[in-house]
């Protein structure tokens, strides 16, 4: 909110990103919103960090390395009522980039983990990663497929189906890792949690984001 290094404009787009975002949560959070976030892929622990290289935001490049303390938050998974999720390699393991910190995390959840098995035919493979979808034109842009959608790398699939090859008849799917891939298998629980405790009909059916968080917390296995 406040860095001796900022200038008042960067203080002060940085506390607006602050204030906004929480008021946002706060009031997703007091309309029953269930609120998750992936934890961030610096290797940083958050209830301890010395420097950040995401921050000023606004201009883009205008980021640069600082000398910072925890009073710098990473937003929005050290935002209002956020449960954040660190990422784990196919081992258990915490994977080598995911942030941690024992303030933040809530739970951890398979976020990939391509170092894992170093020496091994398993290092630096697909299977090490989490399948996700991924933009067509991004994946040609940067050549995971050709532009008639095959296929350059063992780390992007595509599905067309019976159709002609097109962005509207094929899906394009590449390995990745991150806690963007942690995150969305936590969510995926928190839905199931809420599909078994809540209550209500139609668009009212829901359950209170904290005993969403509390079953959550509960259904994890201690590390």
């Amino acid at each position: 909110r406040n860095h001796p290094h900022d200038t008042l404009e960067e203080q002060i787009e940085q506390r607006a990103v602050v204030d906004l975002s929480n008021d946002a949560l706060d009031y997703a959070f007091a309309n029953g919103v269930t609120l998750i976030a992936a934890e961030g892929n610096e290797h940083t622990d958050l209830g301890s960090p010395t420097f950040d290289v995401l921050s000023p935001d606004f201009p883009p490049g205008s980021e640069r390395v600082r000398e910072i303390d925890n009073s710098c938050l990473v937003i929005p998974t050290e935002g209002n009522h956020v449960m954040s999720v660190s990422a784990l390699g196919s081992t258990g393991r915490k994977a080598y980039y995911s942030n941690y910190g024992l303030e933040q995390t809530v739970v951890s959840a398979p976020g990939g983990d391509r170092r894992e098995f170093f020496g091994t035919p398993q290092w630096n493979t697909a299977g090490l990663r989490i399948l996700s979808t991924y933009p067509a034109e991004l994946a040609m842009e940067e050549k995971l497929i050709t532009r008639h959608f095959k296929p350059r790398t063992s780390l992007a699939v595509v599905d067309c189906g019976e159709g002609k090859p097109s962005t509207s008849t094929c899906g394009v799917y590449v390995y990745l890792q991150g806690t963007s891939m942690a995150s969305p298998h936590a969510t995926g629980v928190a839905a199931l949690i809420i599909g078994g405790i809540g209550s209500g009909t139609g668009a009212e059916f829901g359950a209170d984001p904290a005993d969403v968080e509390t079953a959550l917390r509960d259904t994890a296995t201690d590390t």
